[in-house]
């Protein structure tokens, strides 16, 4: 329950009007109303009432200060506070409305109706902080109060958009572009809002697509890293040194039973330090072998594609926005900011990915009137479902929900699993390698696309094990019986989220797929048939919406929207973003309870409070312990942190008064202070200690890992590249019918010495000899 105010001053009655004229320049003389001195202050506030009925709220209000002035029941005084503020408000005179509104709640602090007035009055004054705390009071007394609510989201909507525009007038100069990344599983995305254009540029890459795998390998021989389609074409070669899924990493403990389950499907190795999951790699040339933590490697991505925006751009690119799943937790937000920062991106906002492609449809359809917004999030690995409330500007989330741990990738490994065990089933002794099945699951990926605009597809690896080829046509509806629980789990959650919207599937006016796992047509056809035969929203690219919305919320951020001008400027000059948490969070008291502060699908940012006392007599110091979750009791919860407040002023137990308040800035990251309200000694963190979060030193080490290890790559890449062409020259003399013998015999000398001493050379050797080389043609 919120603290009560503390005020010093009561209402007297006799002298209040007075007392009001002097503080808000009121004069109690005007306008001139005849009041006699038999009339009550019931009587005159039945007159105050009627003149506010017929809109003249000047005399409403001389009429409640003489009301109040003659001393009415003190049960009754709120509501006399409460009219006059409704009337000093339409007045616009703002300090008596806020004034009279602080006196209703002090005088009746159960009562939500005051918090509304006072919600009101500092709403219109432009005090947007104190109007959302105010509403946010009430709406805790009364949180059917629809009122209220319109109330609280208007101040909040308002807070948010004062925000962005000084967040924007604050970047707009002289710190280049701000890119907008989707950071996917499976695939990623970056894209920018063209400068001076006033429209959404999708960036491709090096290969022309507009799209990059989130892989990355490393080579077994010299460790040159590869990033992208490159890593990707070469796993099934070199299994062990090739990264995929990190994002299912990233942000979580090595115990994690998810994390555990999916240790089952990655080629390369995982291990525990710290509690937190390394992935090792290992090559000839590095004396030792390297851990990397998730948020290393998911850095290495954004550095590819920051890179390609800077090769796009023609300018340096140091700020993003990034996008991560609406049910990501706490440590796996901080951890996408990390990776950020490994990669030299200053990361302005983290956004939900429903979030930002509800923005890419709300913008692209124009829409004016209020409409829910059904944004089904289906990935490679990661699965959202997001309610938004849509009104010109305003994308207010309503509620999200899903799993982290559902995607594309995991509808492969059904497919795969099926087909290992027919194989072993047929040939028994065979033994299945690690290449073997990076083999397999490439195969099951293509299948798996084919199928979505075929009824079979031909599945065939030549040479799977022992030589012995496998084989196989995978029919649609073999496929779609292999996941009929994982479809049907996704219906699952859509019904949860609805519900937790407070909305019907009549209510829903559109439903917009995003994510490359929309394209399987059952999952279509049982969204369309769920929604009663409504046709799904398929006009924005599933592939890249994420990236488009995250661009125009850079767009809005960086002002370089509003400076380009143009449609899209227009549509987002009045942009508001209003994402919700994920997970409810709390602290824990006795008995392990979990005592939640901010419930699940609370908008961000917000701040809320609680007041909690001690359990033992002359008890000065209390743990706070940080949780999210939606369980009972804190074992069932995730651990966020813990900090001590000391200090508290010795008594009895449960005397004390500790008022914990958790801020949640607007990308998500959570912020948690504990007062004594008697000798306010206080004490706060911001959530760093978890095993699964970094701390300042971890990230900064990370950072100049990055840059060492950048350099590194950087030198092998074109010791790589000096290598090749040194071989381009032997092979051509090799294969020359017209090279003398003395040229092929300093080929042949060259081949030997490049591959014996190639560790040993340096670039400019292998440059000289391949110089060298030319001279014999």
């Amino acid at each position: 329950m919120a603290p009560k105010k503390n005020h010093k001053k009561k209402p007297n009655g006799k002298g209040r009007a007075d007392e009001v004229s002097a503080d808000f320049g009121y004069d109690a003389s005007e306008p001139d109303v005849e009041i006699k001195d038999e009339e009550t202050a019931a009587d005159l506030k039945v007159r105050g009432n009627e003149c506010v009925k017929s809109g003249d709220h000047a005399v409403a209000v001389k009429l409640f200060t003489v009301a109040i002035e003659r001393n009415p029941p003190k049960e009754e005084l709120h509501l006399y506070h409460s009219n006059r503020s409704v009337c000093a408000l339409s007045l616009k005179r703002f300090p008596m409305a806020i004034a009279d509104a602080d006196q209703c709640v002090a005088l009746k602090p159960d009562w939500a109706k005051g918090y509304s007035r006072l919600g009101a009055a500092h709403f219109y004054a432009g005090n947007l902080k104190e109007s959302v705390k105010a509403y946010a009071s009430g709406l805790a007394l009364e949180p059917t109060n629809a009122t209220i609510t319109e109330g609280l989201v208007a101040a909040q909507a308002a807070l948010a958009a004062k925000a962005q525009k000084k967040e924007a007038k604050d970047n707009a100069v002289g710190k280049g572009p701000v890119v907008g990344i989707d950071l996917g599983t499976t695939y990623s995305c970056v894209a920018v809002c063209a400068p001076g254009q006033g429209r959404v540029e999708i960036i491709a890459n090096s290969d022309g697509s507009r799209t990059t795998p989130s892989w990355v390998s490393f080579s077994p021989k010299d460790g040159t890293r590869l990033v992208g389609q490159a890593a990707k074409n070469q796993a099934a070669a070199n299994p062990a040194n090739t990264v995929n899924d990190a994002k299912r990493l990233i942000g979580r403990g090595f115990h994690d039973a998810g994390l555990q389950k999916d240790l089952q499907h990655f080629g390369y190795k995982v291990v525990e330090q710290d509690g937190k999951p390394r992935i090792g790699i290992e090559c000839e040339a590095w004396k030792q072998g390297r851990q990397y933590l998730p948020e290393q490697i998911s850095a290495m991505v954004l550095e590819q594609l920051k890179k390609d925006a800077e090769d796009f751009l023609g300018e340096e690119v140091s700020r993003a926005v990034i996008t991560v799943p609406a049910h990501f937790n706490d440590a796996q937000r901080q951890a996408t900011k990390d990776a950020g920062r490994i990669a030299g991106l200053e990361v302005m906002r983290i956004i939900n990915e429903p979030t930002a492609a509800a923005l890419a449809y709300g913008l692209d359809n124009k829409i004016s009137s209020d409409t829910n917004v059904l944004v089904f999030d289906l990935g490679g690995g990661t699965f959202d479902v997001s309610v938004l409330a849509m009104e010109g500007g305003i994308f207010e989330v309503k509620a999200t929900g899903g799993n982290t741990r559902l995607g594309g990738e995991d509808f492969d490994a059904a497919a795969v699993g099926f087909l290992v065990q027919g194989f072993k089933k047929a040939n028994k002794d065979a033994v299945v390698t690690d290449r073997a099945m990076r083999r397999l699951y490439s195969a099951a990926e293509r299948a798996k696309r084919q199928l979505s605009a075929a009824t079979q597809a031909d599945l065939e690896v030549e040479a799977f094990a022992d030589g012995i080829d496998l084989k196989v046509v995978l029919t649609r509806a073999k496929f779609e019986s292999l996941n009929a629980a994982s479809f049907e789990s996704c219906l699952d959650t859509v019904k949860a989220v609805l519900k937790d919207a407070n909305l019907k599937k009549s209510e829903v006016h559109e439903v917009v797929l995003v994510g490359g796992s929309t394209r399987i047509p059952k999952i279509r056809q049982l969204l369309s048939d769920f929604f009663d035969g409504k046709t799904l929203c398929s006009s924005i690219n599933p592939d890249e919406a994420v990236a488009y919305g995250a661009a125009v919320q850079a767009g809005v951020l960086s002002g370089g929207l509003a400076a380009a001008g143009g449609k899209l400027a227009k549509a987002a000059g009045d942009l508001v973003l209003m994402d919700v948490v994920p997970l409810s969070l709390g602290i824990e008291t006795t008995g392990s309870v979990m005592s939640q502060i901010v419930k699940r699908n609370t908008p961000i940012p917000c701040r809320k409070h609680d007041t909690f006392t001690t359990e033992q007599d002359n008890q000065t110091e209390v743990d706070i312990v940080v949780y999210e979750g939606e369980r009972a009791s804190t074992d069932a919860c995730n651990q966020l942190g813990q900090f001590t407040i000391g200090g508290i002023e010795r008594g009895p137990a449960g005397s004390p008064q500790i008022v914990v308040t958790f801020d949640i800035d607007a990308n998500g990251i959570l912020s948690v202070t504990a007062q004594d309200k008697a000798t306010n000694v206080k004490n706060s963190i911001v959530i760093t200690s978890t095993n699964s979060r970094n701390t300042h030193e971890e990230v900064e080490r990370m950072v100049a890992d990055g840059e060492r290890f950048a350099a590194e790559d950087a030198k092998l890449q074109k010791k790589s590249e000096a290598r090749r062409e040194l071989e381009d020259v032997i092979f051509d003399l090799a294969d020359n019918d017209d090279a003398t013998d003395t040229m092929k015999d300093a080929a042949e000398v060259a081949e030997e010495w490049l591959q014996n001493s190639f560790d040993n050379l340096s670039i400019d050797d292998i440059k000289a000899k391949t110089t060298e080389l030319r001279k014999t043609k």
